[in-house]
């Protein structure tokens, strides 16, 4: 693989159980910096965690040598034991099954992650339009990514 290049950047998305809102400010840091020590032990590049408090958005460059199914699944285990063992929240923390997937362009890279860092503030995604757009981050993102995340969340 010496001769290979890749430059596999996803938007992947995925939501506590049931989607029960457990991810409070309180812990939100260290859940996210726990996912960042996960995804940069399995070589992933991370660019930006964010979410709300039941579902979380990751922007990151896929390892070549990893398949994105074992390294969401490492990530999502991963996290979920680290919450359940250091006792963050008074309940049983646990992923849904599943998740959302989106290959993100080079070109586009810098406009998703400014959306998702600048938008992602405890707020509700916007209403649908032509392009997607941050309320203050003036970031556009074409209209088919942000009905495929709304479908995906639709099926939740």
């Amino acid at each position: 693989m010496a001769h290979s290049l890749t430059q596999l950047w996803i938007h992947v998305i995925f939501s506590t159980k049931d989607r029960v809102p457990l991810i409070d400010p309180a812990i939100e840091k260290k859940v996210y910096q726990h996912l960042t020590s996960q995804l940069l032990e399995l070589g992933c590049t991370v660019r930006r965690i964010n979410g709300i408090s039941d579902h979380v958005h990751i922007l990151f460059r896929l390892n070549p040598v990893k398949s994105l199914a074992d390294v969401v699944k490492q990530i999502k285990g991963a996290t979920s034991h680290f919450i359940n063992d250091k006792n963050l929240i008074s309940q049983k923390f646990s992923w849904q099954t599943g998740y959302g997937a989106f290959s993100v362009s080079e070109s586009n890279v810098n406009r998703v992650d400014l959306y998702y860092g600048t938008f992602w503030q405890g707020t509700s995604p916007p209403a649908p339009s032509p392009w997607e757009r941050g309320s203050h981050s003036g970031v556009f993102l074409p209209l088919s990514l942000g009905a495929m995340i709304r479908t995906f969340f639709d099926q939740l």
